[in-house]
C-alpha cells in the first residue's frame, strides 16, 4: 500500500513598505501547524522597516530578496521560480491565512493530487471599520466578475510550467488575467468549501478600481471568455455598482448585508 506524502507548499510573500503587516502576515503561515511549508519573499526595495522585520524572521525564510523587482507581476514571478514546493501560494504582505488553510489544502490535495489549482473562499477585513465577512469564491463566475482571489489559490507548480507566469502588461489585475488564462487552457480546478485567507481591502486593485476593471474587461475578451459587447457590459455594471459602494455609507450597508447574506463572520484575532 502506497504511503501518502503531504504536499510541500510553497508560499510566496510580495511586499514593498508593509512593516505595519508583514509579522502578521508571518505568524499566520507559522501558525498553521503544517510543517512542510516553504516561505519566499519577494521586497520591492522597502524602506520603512520591513527588511528589518524580514530579517527577523530569516531563520524561517527559505529564500529572501529586497530591491530587484520591477512591479507586481514581476515580483510574483520572481518568487514563483524560487518555489520548489508541490504546490505555490501567494500571500501578499497584508493578507493573512486563515487557521487550518494549509491543513485543508492538503487533505483536497490527497483526494486530488492531479488537480492543477485548488482554491477556497476569502475572508475581507476592511480596516477601516474592522469589519471582517466571507464572500465564496467561484471559478465559473471569473468569466463576468473577480471571484477567485490570489490569497486562497494554492497552484500546482506544473500548472505554471504549463500555463505560464504572470504578465507585466497587467498592472492591477495580473492575477486575474493569469485565472483566466487557466480557464482558457482547460486545467482542473478543485474547490475548497472553506475560507483560506483574509484579504485586507484598499490595496492596488482596490484602489484603482476602474484601471483594474479595465483590465479585467481586456483579459477578458483577449481570453475568449466574452465578446467585447458583453465584457464591456460587465465592465460598466460593475463598474457602477463599485463606485455607488465606495461611498462610506454604502460601504456600511454592503458589510451588514454580506454579513447577512453569506458565511458567518470569523474571529480576524
Amino acid at each position: 500500500m502506497a504511503t501518502y506524502k503531504t504536499p510541500k507548499i510553497s508560499v510566496v510573500t510580495v511586499v514593498l513598505n508593509g512593516a505595519a503587516t508583514i509579522e502578521k502576515t508571518f505568524k499566520s503561515i507559522l501558525g498553521q501547524g503544517y510543517l512542510n511549508i516553504e516561505i519566499i519573499v519577494i521586497d520591492g526595495g522597502s524602506t520603512d522597516g520591513t527588511v528589518e522585520v524580514i530579517k527577523r524572521y530569516a531563520d524561517k525564510i527559505a529564500y529572501w530578496e529586497s530591491g530587484l523587482d520591477h512591479g507586481i507581476a514581476d515580483a510574483f514571478n520572481r518568487g514563483i521560480l524560487k518555489a520548489s514546493g508541490d504546490l505555490v501560494a501567494i500571500l501578499n504582505s497584508d493578507d493573512q491565512w486563515l487557521p487550518n488553510a494549509a491543513m485543508e489544502v492538503a487533505q483536497a490535495y490527497k483526494l486530488h493530487s492531479d488537480a492543477d489549482i485548488f482554491y477556497g473562499n476569502i475572508q475581507f477585513l476592511d480596516a477601516r471599520c474592522g469589519d471582517a465577512y466571507v464572500v465564496p469564491s467561484n471559478v465559473e463566475a471569473m468569466k463576468k466578475r473577480m471571484s477567485v482571489f490570489h490569497p486562497c489559490l494554492f497552484v500546482n507548480k506544473k500548472a505554471y510550467a504549463n500555463i505560464g507566469e504572470y504578465s507585466n502588461d497587467y498592472k492591477y489585475a495580473m492575477d486575474s488575467h493569469w485565472v483566466h488564462r487557466a480557464i482558457k487552457y482547460g486545467v482542473k480546478f478543485v474547490k475548497i468549501d472553506a475560507a483560506l485567507a483574509q484579504m485586507q481591502l484598499g490595496g492596488v486593485s482596490d484602489r484603482h478600481y476602474m484601471k483594474s476593471l479595465n483590465e479585467y474587461r481586456r483579459s477578458l475578451v483577449e481570453n475568449g471568455l466574452l465578446d467585447l459587447v458583453r465584457a464591456g457590459f460587465y465592465f460598466l455594471k460593475y463598474s457602477f455598482f463599485k463606485t455607488i459602494f465606495r461611498s462610506k455609507l454604502m460601504n456600511k450597508l454592503k458589510n451588514k448585508l454580506y454579513k447577512r447574506f453569506t458565511f458567518k463572520v470569523e474571529s480576524t484575532n
